[in-house]
């Protein structure tokens, strides 16, 4: 072999240096180059954003989709520089100090939520991993970190909540029981209209659940069982009566009626049933049929003692 022959081995050409075989050296060349090449392909292709820096905060390296997010043309361009030179420059302490914490603890810090401003002065919301990046020696060299823009379903439930808080304020202010319950049954929501009715406190009502504490036996099942048949079809009963008990074991006759919450998924996540006491009504109305029942007893008397005269 001659220093400077090129030679050709299963249609590869390899260059010869100094006479000495160097094969080897430049598969394993080649294997680095496909390795790099592959690399690259899976970061630009999975659908996260990935980065890594140096222990001083300098960007060594990052896929498309982030570069994207800095507004640069290439992950080459993200190369050298820092955040405080990014669209989100305002965070760039808050963004430091997660990868300080992560150097100085040696440990991940894993899908925690975050705000970034984009270059356009837009502040999306972000799910973030970091974790430490070790060398060879397993002395730590840096952090990667990866995120996902998850501003869209934030919206969403910040959407809800809002709704949710304009509903209880109705719900606080009309004079009718208002309650809201979670997948679980829990009371979410109480006002003071049911709490004053109930005995309960507001700290002690909170969190408990609505079918054991709030429902007698008797009924318990059959509520309970209308409730979470609600939760699978989103198709609840919208009118019924039953009884509830309060703190003191009193029974009241409720009426009720009842709104299903559903996410962007159609997915039921809670229940808010509106009802009114008609404990003395139904009394009234059970005396004034008695009183019905009796009057009509006592005219057929008085008829069969004239027929018999």
């Amino acid at each position: 072999l001659i220093s400077g022959e090129i030679i050709t081995i299963k249609d590869k050409p390899y260059l010869l240096t100094s006479g000495i075989d160097i094969t080897e050296r430049k598969r394993i060349e080649e294997e680095l180059i496909e390795s790099k090449q592959m690399l690259s392909h899976v970061l630009n292709t999975i659908p996260v954003r990935v980065f890594w820096k140096n222990l001083e905060g300098v960007y060594l390296g990052c896929d498309q989709l982030f570069a994207r997010d800095a507004g640069r043309s290439n992950p080459e361009d993200v190369i050298g520089d820092t955040d405080y030179n990014m669209g989100w420059a305002e965070q760039a302490e808050l963004y430091r100090s997660d990868d300080r914490l992560v150097i100085e603890t040696g440990q991940p810090k894993i899908n925690y939520e975050e705000p970034q401003t984009t270059p356009e002065g837009k502040t999306i919301w972000l799910r973030t991993s970091k974790i430490p990046l070790l060398n060879s020696t397993g002395n730590i060299y840096g952090v990667l970190g990866t995120y996902e823009d998850i501003t869209e379903r934030k919206l969403a439930e910040e959407a809800i909540k809002e709704s949710e808080n304009k509903f209880r304020n109705v719900l606080e202010n009309i004079q009718l029981i208002g309650l809201m319950l979670d997948k679980d049954g829990r009371l979410t929501f109480a006002n003071d209209f049911l709490l004053n009715l109930t005995g309960w406190k507001h700290e002690e009502a909170i969190g408990q659940n609505w079918f054991d504490n709030f429902l007698p036996e008797g009924v318990r099942e059959k509520i309970k069982k209308m409730f979470y048949e609600t939760l699978d079809t989103g198709v609840f009963t919208l009118s019924y009566q039953n009884e509830i008990i309060t703190k003191e074991g009193e029974l009241r006759l409720i009426g009720w009626s009842n709104i299903v919450h559903q996410d962007n998924n159609n997915r039921t996540y809670a229940i808010t049933s509106i009802g009114e006491d008609i404990t003395e009504r139904k009394k009234a109305e059970n005396k004034l049929r008695d009183s019905h029942y009796q009057l009509r007893s006592l005219a057929e008397r008085l008829q069969m003692i004239r027929e018999e005269e």
